[in-house]
């Protein structure tokens, strides 16, 4: 299982669908008998593990680990099939720590994706061919709440878009058709119940 970001952390959009040859520089690959497949394992220098991942028909299969460079803990783990990211996808810091979450299919993220930080939500949404589809959520990185959500269908906002305070309540709200705002700004506050 490998996943992979570029431009900051932003996960990569999948506009490639081509297969990926795999090259093979660098690399020691060991036939599995009996099979289409083979084992690659990529070390350093000083013989730590790298990368490791199965090969069919010399393309990269299954999945892909990719190891920081003391080789202790992945920092990429990145699923394929027939060259293509396929699957789960995620990425850890030195510590073991899950920083990002995706899936993909044939190149794009496709379901469930997440950025964390310290085992914590940062941004959570979901894909559909590459597009955000689904409920888009940021949170609040020192109390874990909610404090934005975006709905989206096909790539464009469509539904509701809201701001949360620190109590969960809703402060701004607006309403989106096929990425156009259609109404909606600033939520009062519920009234207390008190006439007094």
């Amino acid at each position: 299982m490998f996943l992979s970001t570029c431009n900051n952390g932003s996960p990569t959009t999948g506009a490639e669908t081509k297969t990926e040859q795999f090259d093979a520089a660098g690399y020691s690959s060991e036939d599995i008998p009996g099979t289409e497949y083979s084992r690659a394992t990529k070390r350093g220098v000083d013989n730590t593990l790298q990368e490791e991942g199965l090969l069919r028909n010399g393309v990269r299969e299954g999945a892909w680990i990719i190891y920081h460079p003391d080789g202790i803990f992945p920092e990429k783990i990145i699923t394929y099939a027939d060259g293509k990211y396929n699957g789960p996808y995620f990425e850890f810091n030195e510590r073991g720590q899950l920083e990002l979450r995706a899936t993909y299919m044939n190149n794009a993220l496709d379901g469930p994706w997440g950025k964390y930080r310290f085992g914590r939500p940062e941004t959570e949404a979901s894909y559909k061919n590459g597009q955000f589809d689904g409920a888009y959520k940021e949170y609040d990185i020192q109390s874990g709440k909610l404090v934005k959500e975006v709905n989206y269908k096909q790539g464009k906002q469509h539904g509701m878009l809201r701001f949360f305070n620190e109590a969960g309540e809703v402060t701004l709200e607006y309403e989106y058709k096929d990425g156009e705002k259609v109404g909606g700004g600033i939520v009062e506050a519920p009234s207390t119940g008190n006439t007094e």
